[in-house]
């Protein structure tokens, strides 16, 4: 049972993989290896060994095809391209908890499958309404709508897409996996009408029922500022809690305890358990027909249940909802089991309801815990004390899941065995019933206990957060560093008297040393990373790293400097930037500067923003740029070719007059990056008569017809030009004469919407152009289509 849940798992895994999915085989493979499992039976030998192959390959061969076909099932319920950005007229029912943001609402809503349009609408949509003129305040109101509304309006949608980086976030399988097909937002100019009738399903009784405990709970702590974190803790709203939370909780190791984790639905269903024990006791009556314990135990699993349900049913709360029942049902029927045979039953009931949960690294985390404190043996010390088993448990979490936390996220809390050691207990035993209690009953005085607890938590939690090594922080390991590591935790944590459990230590060795490719000596590599409608891009040489603009920030209240600047920096291993160049002031070039100066210092800023503007907190020197600034690192040449005349001399006509222009010079060959500099920068850099040619040109400001002129396109005559534009933007960059005019020249044209990241390596020998969407095509990301 368990060897064969591993091998469905494997084959889930390897469908996840692949960038187009495989034809559907199963009934052919499945034949011959049916065969080679019935001829196997009573041979010994090779037969035997054969027929446990051969069964192995069945289980695989069944989590491919289950996967599979969930699949080409989602695949299917797809938006039509020529539907993109048209006002469709549309009706259903919101299907989820809506959730606050800061330009809106936003929601899962299912639309009427007999409802006829025009135009084919996928079944589940993510739909943003916006928010009201009288509904500027964050948190002024509740909700305009609730889960099982109906709903009719009119929006625009478009297909899934996310902006696709090394080391990043895969937005559109975050979406796939949840089976939406299809973002839009409500038309305001258009009426919204509430049908009469509401759907009284279940499913959405229980999404009300989270919306009720969410307002019941801002009500009780309105002015705690720990208040979104109860809400997470009781309904599983993660986007309650604030970002600066989430660096804390980061940095500590607890983050794992601040949202629906199956330690507080194991440690709800046992005080459940307990108390349905005592009572159970004491009714005679009911002993007769059911055993206490037994009914002890269903109240538990009914307890992990409901609380599942309210949590919003994730990953680990599925997982641990499973376990429990596979734990039930194996003492109702007095079967003898083991916590292996429990892991892989839930394992199992997981992956078959949804394959894509092998993508979502929660997924990893939940199960490999409950498999490291197994193998360490946590639940099978009797007669231990119960410091020892807890110091065990916490310090088993640590070494076995620390390689698969620095291969995801590149950093690990050296701090969170002992944060965990304090916040845990107080977390899942006194915050969470206390928060629940505060949400299902009237009186206002356990959440505010529970806020209390949670306040003076975060102040041990500061403490630890503030000591400088509070965090392991490096590049992004390799595949092979990252099996030894784990094998090498798995060995560590054998039982005593296992000899030689010193080795593990040593096999994480490369994991805890591992440093990241780098330039050699001479070449420079250049990065435009996928940022939307923005810019962002990294030079590296061999010592030194700079980064030329920081991408934009975004209605949503995030920038692409936290979201995509410093992962992309963590995971190449780059903990200090040697310059950072901010281009001129506008949002889709400085919106993330201040991320990147809190997450990566930054040794100079060259920039014609003023020493106060609020982009450049936290930068030790600054300095303007101007053309002719010149430096070398590592044998790569630097130099900047705008503005001709320094900042604050005439009054400009906008701030794109201002934009640093840099050129990148290194083993013979180049890369201009343009910023947004407009014709009359592009006409001054020309009458400076200095070399603007350039192999690779990062166009300037984002391929509008306001730049790029023909005599600038001639001077720089690139053989790559590339246009960071974001997917389907409102200003229709880039300009189809703009694209023309260096197609004519002989460029390949690439934009970042279509190609992701880019990146050259500047190289004597080659210099070989890299798109991020090829090298990690999955297939459910979906292709984008230049707008007309």
């Amino acid at each position: 049972m368990v060897a064969g849940s591993v091998a469905f798992t494997a084959g889930v895994v390897w469908l996840q993989q692949q960038a187009v999915l495989p034809p559907l085989l199963a009934a052919t493979l499945a034949l011959p290896l049916g065969w080679l499992r019935i001829a196997g039976l009573g041979r010994p030998g090779v037969w035997r060994l054969a027929r446990t192959g051969a069964t192995l390959a069945l289980w695989a061969l069944a989590g491919l095809t289950v996967a599979n076909l969930h699949a080409r099932v989602r695949l299917a319920d797809a938006l039509a391209p020529a539907a993109e950005g048209r006002d469709l007229r549309v009706s259903g029912v919101v299907a989820s908890l809506p959730e606050r943001t800061a330009t809106g609402w936003r929601f899962v809503f299912e639309h009427d499958v007999r409802a006829r349009t025009d135009w084919h609408v996928p079944r589940r949509t993510w739909i943003t309404l916006p928010l009201a003129a009288d509904d500027a305040v964050a948190g002024a109101a509740p909700p305009p709508v609730s889960a099982g509304d109906r709903l009719r309006f009119t929006a625009r949608f478009r297909r899934p897409h996310g902006t696709a980086n090394p080391h990043g976030f895969d937005v559109e399988g975050w979406l796939f996996e949840r089976g939406i097909r299809a973002t839009g937002y409500v038309r305001t100019a258009e009426p919204f009408v509430r049908e009469a009738d509401r759907d009284t399903s279940p499913r959405f009784a229980v999404e009300r029922l989270r919306g009720a405990l969410r307002e019941r709970l801002a009500r009780a702590v309105p002015e705690s500022p720990v208040a979104g974190v109860l809400v997470a803790l009781v309904i599983g709203d993660q986007q309650s809690i604030p970002p600066e939370y989430w660096v804390l909780y980061t940095r500590t190791g607890v983050n794992h305890l601040m949202s629906i984790s199956g330690l507080h639905i194991t440690m709800l269903a046992g005080l459940a358990a307990f108390a349905a024990l005592r009572i159970a006791r004491r009714l005679p009556a009911l002993a007769a027909g059911l055993p206490p314990r037994d009914a002890a135990t269903l109240a538990g699993l009914a307890t992990a249940l409901a609380y599942a349900a309210v949590a919003g049913f994730g990953v680990p709360a599925q997982r641990t909802v499973w376990m429990l029942a596979a734990a039930v049902a194996a003492q109702r029927l007095r079967i003898v089991t083991d916590p292996w045979r429990i892991l892989a039953v839930a394992l199992l009931a997981v992956l078959a309801a949804d394959p894509m949960a092998v993508t979502a690294p929660g997924f990893w985390l939940s199960f490999c815990a409950v498999g490291v404190l197994v193998h360490a043996g946590c639940a099978e010390a009797e007669g231990a004390r119960w410091w020892a088993v807890w110091s065990r448990a916490q310090w088993a979490i640590f070494a076995g899941l620390s390689p698969l936390v620095l291969a995801w996220f590149h950093e690990v809390s050296v701090v969170g065995p002992f944060a965990n050691a304090v916040a845990v207990p107080v977390v899942s035993l006194a915050v969470v019933p206390l928060a629940l209690a505060g949400a299902a009953f009237p009186d206002a005085g356990p959440a505010q206990v529970a806020a209390a607890l949670l306040a003076q938590l975060h102040r041990v939690l500061d403490a630890l957060s503030g000591l400088p090594w509070a965090t392991h922080v490096q590049p992004a390991p390799t595949a092979l560093a990252a099996g030894l590591a784990l094998a090498g935790g798995a060995w560590l944590l054998m039982p005593r008297g296992t000899p030689s459990r010193w080795l593990g230590a040593i096999a994480m060795l490369p994991l805890l040393t591992a440093r990241g490719p780098a330039p050699a000596a001479g070449e420079a590599w250049v990065t435009l990373l996928d940022v939307g409608q923005g810019l962002a891009v990294v030079v590296r040489t061999a010592r030194s790293t700079l980064l030329f603009d920081t991408g934009p920030a975004w209605t949503s209240g995030s920038d692409a400097g936290a979201r995509v600047v410093v992962p992309y920096l963590r995971g190449e291993g780059i903990a200090r930037l040697s310059a950072l160049v901010v281009s001129h002031d506008d949002r889709d070039h400085t919106g993330g500067a201040a991320s990147v100066l809190h997450a990566v210092p930054a040794d100079l800023v060259l920039t014609p923003l003023p020493r106060r503007h609020p982009a450049l907190a936290g930068a030790p020197r600054v300095l303007g740029c101007l053309a002719g600034q010149t430096w070398h690192w590592d044998g790569v040449a630097f130099e900047m070719l705008h503005p001709v005349v320094p900042p604050g001399t005439r009054r400009p006509r906008s701030d794109n007059a201002t934009s640093c222009v840099l050129k990148v010079s290194a083993a013979g060959r180049s890369v201009l990056i343009g910023a947004d500099v407009e014709r009359d920068g592009e006409a001054a850099m020309l009458r400076s008569k200095r070399d603007l040619r350039a192999d690779v040109l990062v166009v300037p400001h984002h391929g509008s017809r306001t730049s790029s002129t023909e005599a600038f396109a001639a001077a720089v005559a690139p053989r790559e030009a590339w246009f960071p534009v974001g997917y389907r933007n409102r200003f229709g960059h880039p300009h189809a004469d703009v694209v023309s005019r260096y197609r004519s020249l002989g460029a390949a044209v690439r934009r970042s919407d279509a190609s992701g990241a880019l990146s050259v390596r500047l190289a004597a020998e080659d210099c070989p152009v890299e798109a991020w969407r090829d090298t990690a095509r999955r297939y459910w990301h979906t292709p984008p289509l230049p707008p007309s």
